[in-house]
């Protein structure tokens, strides 16, 4: 039987059967899920941020044909895409601010647990 096939309530009594055993891993256990959450987090705003650089290399290919010229010699419908893209940037740029803020908290979560298991 693997972990993942034990119940919430299963694995809680196991933990608690072997705690004497575990105890100095049960420690790091806090941390090391703050730190795995850091992780997760900043990869997706990675993730974010590769979708936000894929628009924008787009978005500057689509328009760099008319570099200095009048808003109205500008088709519509690369106005059209050039908005779509900008709106993608804005998004994935948002998100990844999301996750950097969240990466930042388990990280600062995961000091404070590191900090109290070291002086604790």
């Amino acid at each position: 039987m693997k972990l993942e096939d034990a119940t919430k309530e299963e694995l809680i009594w196991w933990i608690k059967k072997y705690a004497f055993e575990l105890k100095y891993e049960l420690r790091h256990f806090g941390p090391d899920v703050m730190f795995r959450r850091y992780q997760q987090f900043n990869d997706k705003a990675h993730s974010a941020g590769e979708r936000y650089s894929k628009a924008f290399a787009e978005y500057s290919s689509i328009l760099s044909p008319y570099k200095g010229l009048p808003i109205s010699s500008i088709p519509r419908d690369v106005c059209k895409k050039g908005a779509n893209l900008e709106s993608i940037m804005l998004q994935a740029s948002e998100e990844q601010r999301r996750y950097w803020k969240a990466a930042d908290k388990c990280l600062g979560k995961y000091d404070q647990m590191m900090e109290e298991t070291t002086h604790g």
